[in-house]
Order: structure tokens, then C-alpha cells, then sequence
């Protein structure tokens, strides 16, 4: 969850990661469903991220991210932003945990 991605990353391992650390989200958070996201937008970015629900809490959790020229993405900053129930709460978080802190989402199970 706190991979940063200097260099060009293919969509199939950034989608793979994203995999992989919503399972580590459910197993060490108090949440009830961690769903992994890539939205594409215009041109030649895209959002990706986690769709958290905690009880009727929506919690969304995301990085932009370019195309570039290799083909592949990288983030256009190394931080995520945090929604609640569909309204931005924060951005500039610089890894997953400490957005999920910021959701109150600092329980471990």
C-alpha cells in the first residue's frame, strides 16, 4: 500500500497491487468490504484506489495517475486523497494507513 512508482507500471500490476493490498486492508482493518477500483478519466489518466465500507461509512481512497510514454502509469503524485460519503475529506496522505487514520478507520483487528 505504500509502493511508490517512479517509473513506468504496467495497468495489470498496478491493478495486481491493488489486489493484494485491499485482502491486507480486510485482514488488518476493522472494516466491513475493501473493494480495489481503477476509474479511468479523460485523456490519459486514471484514478485508482479502495472503495471502503465501515458500517454506513463509504469511504473511497485514491491516487491520480498519467499515462506515459512507455505505456504504462505512474502516479502524478505520491499521495492519496480520501472521500467520505462521496466529499473529499483530505488529500495528501502519504500511504493508505494513514488515510484510513484519518477516516477513523485506526482500528486493527
Amino acid at each position: 500500500m505504500t509502493t511508490t512508482h517512479n517509473a513506468s507500471t504496467p495497468l495489470q500490476a498496478i491493478e495486481d497491487e491493488l489486489e493484494r493490498s485491499a485482502a491486507r486492508i480486510m485482514a488488518d482493518f476493522a472494516v466491513d468490504s475493501c473493494v480495489a477500483f481503477v476509474g479511468k478519466e479523460k485523456e490519459d489518466r486514471l484514478h485508482a484506489g479502495y472503495s471502503v465500507r465501515r458500517g454506513n461509512d463509504f469511504i473511497l481512497i485514491r491516487r491520480l495517475h498519467a499515462a506515459t510514454a512507455a505505456g504504462g502509469y505512474r502516479p502524478v503524485e505520491d499521495r492519496w486523497t480520501l472521500e467520505i460519503d462521496n466529499r473529499v475529506a483530505g488529500e495528501g496522505y502519504p500511504d493508505v494507513e494513514a488515510a484510513l487514520d484519518a477516516a477513523g478507520i485506526f482500528t486493527r483487528k
